[in-house]
């Protein structure tokens, strides 16, 4: 029998299944290009994700944003820093038997200086709609982020 977790929702077939709450920052280049991140190997997945992340307890979207980019990518976000909308999708994992949600509360900024990968993130990715490999792209990006973005011209 599973352990209890409080945060988890009961599915019909009586199993424990998880919705991750996150935020995330989507940040555009000169080219248009969003900035994806990679994480380490070892981590819950090598897809190519948005930078950002899980709350700690008592903290709001841009409090929990400020503290993941500083973490992630060595440097800060410059206002103006704009609500996008909130996304939900398969979370991206590389053990396909552990399914969860996640939801993401997508935010656009700039950043005050080049982003470097540091913490857990290994790789930083410019990333624009055609790319031969849209596999590499963490479902909820490939399913209904990217859609969204093309559909509401952020990439004119």
């Amino acid at each position: 029998m599973a352990d209890f977790n409080p945060s988890a929702k009961l599915r019909i077939d009586g199993e424990q299944s998880r919705t991750i709450n996150k935020c995330g920052l989507l940040v555009f280049d000169e080219k248009k290009q969003i900035l994806l991140v990679r994480k380490r190997e070892g981590d819950t997945t090598t897809q190519l994700i948005l930078p950002g992340g899980q709350y700690e307890p008592g903290e709001d979207d841009l409090s929990c944003l400020r503290r993941e980019i500083k973490k992630e990518l060595s440097t800060e976000m410059v206002e103006p820093i704009d609500f996008i909308g909130e996304f939900e999708d398969v979370a991206a994992a590389d053990d396909l038997y552990d399914e969860k949600t996640v939801s993401i509360r997508l935010y656009t900024a700039g950043l005050v200086s080049t982003p470097e990968a540091s913490n857990e993130i290994a790789e930083v990715v410019w990333y624009a709609p055609g790319w031969d490999d849209d596999d590499e792209l963490s479902p909820i990006l490939r399913n209904k982020i990217i859609p969204f973005l093309m559909e509401h011209d952020y990439f004119s």
